[in-house]
C-alpha cells in the first residue's frame, strides 16, 4: 500500500509512493468548482500519486452549513519538455460533500493536461485544462450547487446505468507548486 524508497530507477506502484530523491510537490490551486485546493504529489516524475482536498465556502446567509468540500486521490506523470517546462497529465477522483459528509454517490472525476513552469528552485506555476465528469445518483436530492460564480458549458448531462446522472464539462486549473 505504501512504498518508501531512498532512490528508485523504475516506477513505484502503490497507494502512496514516497521516494526520498524523487518527485514531491505541494500544490495550492483553484478551478471552476473549488476556489481553494491543496494537493500533495509524491513518487517519481514518470509516475506519482496525489492526495487532494478542496473547499468552496458558502456565500449565502442560509441557516446551516452548505459549504462544499472535497477529498480525493489521483495518479499522474510529469514529462520534461525543456529545462524548466514540464507537461503534466493527471487523472483523479474526488468525493464532493455539502456541509457534513454526503452519504451518496457524489464523484467528481477529472483528467488534467497542463504545463508546469519552473519559476525558481522549489517554486513553479501550473496552468492547464480539465475534462470533468460528475457522477451522482438521481434519487438523492441534496447535492451541492457546483457552480456559483462561473458556469462552464455542460456538454453532456445524461442518465447512465439504471439511476445515475453524469454531467461533463471542460474547465481549467491554475496552481502554485512548492518543493
Amino acid at each position: 500500500l505504501i512504498n518508501y524508497a531512498d532512490t528508485l530507477g523504475g516506477i513505484p506502484v502503490g497507494l502512496l509512493s514516497i521516494v526520498k530523491t524523487g518527485y514531491h510537490k505541494i500544490e495550492v490551486s483553484s478551478d471552476e468548482v473549488f476556489y481553494t485546493n491543496l494537493a500533495f504529489r509524491s513518487g517519481v516524475r514518470k509516475f506519482y500519486t496525489m492526495l487532494h482536498a478542496g473547499f468552496k465556502p458558502d456565500k449565502s446567509l442560509n441557516a446551516g452549513d452548505s459549504s462544499v468540500w472535497t477529498f480525493g486521490y489521483g495518479l499522474g506523470t510529469a514529462r520534461k519538455i525543456s529545462k524548466k517546462i514540464f507537461l503534466n497529465i493527471d487523472a483523479s477522483a474526488q468525493h464532493v460533500n455539502k456541509g457534513s459528509f454526503t452519504n451518496a454517490l457524489s464523484l467528481l472525476n477529472k483528467i488534467h493536461v497542463g504545463v508546469d513552469f519552473q519559476l525558481a528552485k522549489g517554486l513553479s506555476l501550473y496552468t492547464g485544462a480539465t475534462l470533468n465528469g460528475y457522477l451522482t445518483n438521481n434519487d438523492y436530492k441534496e447535492y451541492p450547487t457546483l457552480f456559483t460564480d462561473f458556469k462552464p458549458n455542460v456538454f453532456y448531462d445524461e442518465t447512465v446505468g439504471t439511476n445515475n446522472n453524469l454531467k461533463m464539462w471542460v474547465g481549467g486549473k491554475v496552481a502554485l507548486r512548492f518543493l
